[in-house]
């Protein structure tokens, strides 16, 4: 008779453990796709973000070219040169600023890839 209440109070106390356990675990669960649908978020904005500045960066490129003189041949030769308003290190902040967001971004978004 002991040993089949003994029994009883320890079927019951593995059943309130594995409770307890599926509890945490759903909780877990939940946090977790909390942040993934959070982490999800910010990839779309970042990945517009980086859509974006590349698009910038290759408009910004563009107005860096400025067609010379025509030659002998008459063909038109491009020189890409700095323009002098970016020529001093304040000036050129916002550009490097903008240069490390897209490197933060890319470098973000090849991070997600092997997570």
């Amino acid at each position: 008779m002991f040993r089949k209440l003994k029994n009883r109070v320890a079927a019951q106390t593995a059943r309130d453990r594995k409770k307890q356990r599926m509890s945490e675990l759903e909780e877990a669960l939940a946090s977790l796709q909390a942040k993934n649908a959070k982490l999800a978020a910010e990839n779309d904005a970042l990945r517009q973000s980086s859509s974006s500045l590349v698009d910038e960066n290759s408009q910004l490129r563009k107005r860096l070219e400025m067609p010379t003189s025509e030659g002998a041949g008459g063909d038109k030769s491009v020189v890409k040169s700095e323009p002098a308003v970016l020529s001093t290190p304040l000036q050129w902040e916002p550009t490097r600023t903008t240069f490390q967001l897209a490197t933060y971004c890319v470098t973000f978004l090849a991070l997600l890839r092997y997570v």
